[in-house]
């Protein structure tokens, strides 16, 4: 968590990378579309709970070039849409991030 953001509002759509957009190594084509459809009109930020690094690499060579941050850097904002392959309920209880609107993938 960055500290001077608790409590601030994100604007835009943060996707989740691991189950949501890449499954195993393949791209989710139908959530890489509404991601390329709310690029037209928000702010797109990819995220993850896990090994940043190695899913850049599978981003690169997969073509999709957004901006790729940690979830745990949200901790206590609130963002516009998230995009998750998880239970609505179980990201609230994992992430302590809120959210205007929550579009479960999968």
């Amino acid at each position: 968590m960055v500290k001077e953001w608790k409590g601030k509002t994100f604007p835009g759509v943060f996707c989740d990378i691991e189950g949501t957009l890449l499954v195993g190594d393949k791209v989710n084509q139908e959530v890489l579309e509404k991601l390329k459809g709310f690029s037209e009109i928000k702010p797109v930020t990819l995220w993850s709970g896990g090994d940043l690094e190695e899913l850049k690499k599978k981003l690169v060579a997969s073509g999709i070039n957004y901006p790729l941050v940690s979830k745990d850097t949200f901790n206590g904002c609130k963002v516009e849409i998230i995009m998750d392959d998880l239970d609505e309920d179980i990201f609230k209880r994992e992430y302590e991030t809120s959210f205007k609107e929550y579009i479960q993938i999968g």
